[in-house]
């Protein structure tokens, strides 16, 4: 099972395109066994300082290991799935 934690913050759109991108990834790769946690930035800190993550939009591949930050260039489906190694 994978658990994926995205970081966004509730004032940028470009986290709203990511919650978007990686929803469409969830559904076209049909991820039933994958578990997304979303996590504001803004109001989680000690989360985000946990993880290592300064800015939002941020993905965090979780499990399973190793773990991995992904900041694509572009958040879109495609971008995601790449840097997921899903395509």
């Amino acid at each position: 099972m994978w658990l994926l934690r995205l970081y966004v913050s509730h004032d940028d759109n470009v986290s709203g395109e990511a919650l978007i991108a990686v929803n469409e990834v969830f559904e076209k790769h049909r991820l039933s066994g994958c578990k997304l946690q979303v996590v504001d930035i803004n109001s989680q800190r000690e989360i985000a300082a946990r993880d290592g993550v300064k800015r939002a939009p941020a993905l965090i591949k979780v499990d399973p290991p190793p773990m991995r930050v992904i900041v694509p260039k572009r958040w879109d489906g495609v971008s995601v799935a790449a840097e997921l190694e899903l395509d």
